[in-house]
């Protein structure tokens, strides 16, 4: 007895694959027909349009012999919605034409501005131990803050010697300072000196260069008999090296008489700022 042999059979989970399978080729299929079609509409919407595209392409670029009215009679011949585009062009160009002549004016008339106040910030000089807060705010570079710094301290200084002394002003860029030397004079003999033969601890310890106990130090040594006559004498103060005293030197007043000290504690403010009108 023959026996023919059976076909296996396909489960359900590979009947459903195949079938996935079969739906997903023809998708695919029709997909690129579908694509096929729309690039044969496109290439030949592409066709039809180009004659317009060089008609338009010859209007809008006509030779510099070629009149005004021959310009708009050819524009005429054009389809309805090319000389809509071709309309809006024109303003476009005239738009931008006009919005370039203001900002060429605009930009002329800034630049004169700054001509002149530059030229008018070359021929400022002020002194440096006279100038007030709103002369040095003309100069380039100093503003509020920086002016109000180098006044207080002129003002503890008791007056500036030489322009190496506006580096120790607090935060006063070096670029800055080199800026504003050209329009700055010194009179060095503009200065608030220290009596030292007769100044009070408190008054001396606010100088800049003098810390608590180097001013302290020269008011016990002249408690106990000692007169500052000249520079040298500030050699016995032990407390004292060549560099400070090379430094606080021109500030100091040796005479043997008493002399009415101005208060060096005036930094609350700057009293200079009410200038008369």
């Amino acid at each position: 007895m023959n026996h023919t042999p059976q076909q296996p059979k396909l489960t359900d989970s590979q009947r459903r694959g195949y079938k996935a399978l079969t739906v997903l080729m023809f998708a695919v299929l029709v997909v690129c027909v579908i694509v096929h079609q729309i690039r044969s509409e496109v290439l030949l919407h592409q066709r039809d349009q180009q004659p317009d595209v060089q008609l338009v392409t010859a209007v809008s670029v006509p030779d510099s012999s070629s009149s005004t009215w021959s310009t708009m009679q050819a524009s005429a011949t054009l389809p309805s919605h090319l000389q809509t585009y071709q309309h809006h062009s024109n303003r476009r160009t005239s738009g931008t034409a006009t919005h370039q002549k203001e900002w060429q004016s605009h930009a002329a008339s800034t630049s004169q501005s700054e001509h002149r106040a530059n030229n008018v910030r070359r021929t400022l000089v002020f002194d440096l131990n006279t100038a007030d807060t709103l002369d040095l705010q003309q100069l380039y570079g100093i503003g509020p803050v920086y002016a109000k710094r180098i006044v207080n301290y002129r003002n503890l200084l008791g007056g500036y010697v030489n322009f190496n002394q506006l580096h120790e002003v607090y935060g006063l860029p070096d670029e800055t300072i080199a800026g504003i030397l050209p329009h700055l004079t010194l009179t060095p003999t503009l200065l608030r000196k220290i009596d030292i033969n007769h100044i009070e601890l408190a008054q001396l310890r606010r100088h800049p260069y003098l810390d608590y106990y180097q001013a302290k130090a020269i008011v016990q040594l002249r408690q106990q008999g000692t007169r500052f006559r000249q520079e040298r004498d500030l050699y016995k103060v032990s407390l004292l090296d060549s560099a400070t005293i090379a430094r606080i030197s021109p500030y100091i007043d040796y005479s043997d008489t008493p002399s009415q000290v101005a208060s060096q504690a005036d930094t609350s403010g700057d009293q200079s700022q009410q200038r008369p009108s």
